[in-house]
């Protein structure tokens, strides 16, 4: 699934449905090219109710992570902590 977050130049992007139980939401993942510059800061800026993590990745690309709500949820099962743990834990593959 694409990403609804705009990714840069050379960068690339994927977004994968999460649910916990009635709490669902969009997970995106964006790895792009070190020193990119984004329409907006922070990337996802303009998705009500998204939260993210930026972080630089073994490559030194930077790698997104970006959770946000699904019409019909409250709240996304995710939240800021999440992503950023998220993000931690797949910068050593990028």
């Amino acid at each position: 699934m694409d990403s609804p977050i705009t990714c840069p130049s050379g960068g690339r992007s994927v977004a994968i449905p999460v649910a916990d139980g009635p709490r669902k939401g969009l997970l995106s993942l964006m790895v792009v090219p070190a020193g990119a510059e984004y329409a907006l800061q922070p990337p996802w800026a303009d998705r009500p109710g998204a939260q993210g993590a930026v972080v630089v990745a073994k490559s030194g690309k930077q790698l997104v992570v970006v959770i946000e709500p699904v019409a019909g949820s409250a709240a996304p099962p995710l939240d800021a902590a999440d992503t950023r743990d998220i993000a931690d834990g797949l910068k050593p593959q990028f």
